[in-house]
């Protein structure tokens, strides 16, 4: 058990290692200036809203989002979107996720973790 749970954190490392230097040759590649600071917390969502009531009565109330739940919500999104990205694709998942952690880091709109959190904001903004 313990020599399998060994094994699966081999395995990430080398994955992690693998993105890290597809990352560098996209931005080397591409000749721009970009500045590795995709801070997690910044890709995550700063409000939501929850679901205020009982029974038949409910309404939407806004909240703001822990910083510790932004960066658990901002990674869930990243690999959610990449794991879209791979499927039926000729990318690994390993390349689509350094392509969104890229588009992240840039705040482009065409991340998946980008549009979802302004999806999510939008929605906390309609209910308050």
């Amino acid at each position: 058990m313990i020599r399998r749970v060994i094994m699966f954190i081999i395995s990430i490392f080398s994955e992690v290692k693998y993105i890290i230097n597809i990352i560098l040759i996209e931005l080397a590649t591409r000749e721009t200036y970009f500045a590795c600071n995709c801070n997690l917390k910044d890709v995550g969502p700063r409000e939501d809203a929850t679901r205020i009531g009982s029974a038949c009565v409910v309404r939407r109330q806004v909240v703001d989002i822990s910083p510790l739940r932004r960066v658990n919500q901002a990674i869930y999104l990243l690999t959610t979107g990449a794991c879209e990205c791979a499927f039926r694709n000729v990318k690994t998942v390993a390349e689509c996720l350094a392509d969104k952690l890229i588009n992240a880091g840039k705040g482009s709109s065409n991340s998946y973790a980008i549009k979802k959190k302004d999806e999510i904001e939008r929605v906390g903004k309609t209910n308050r």
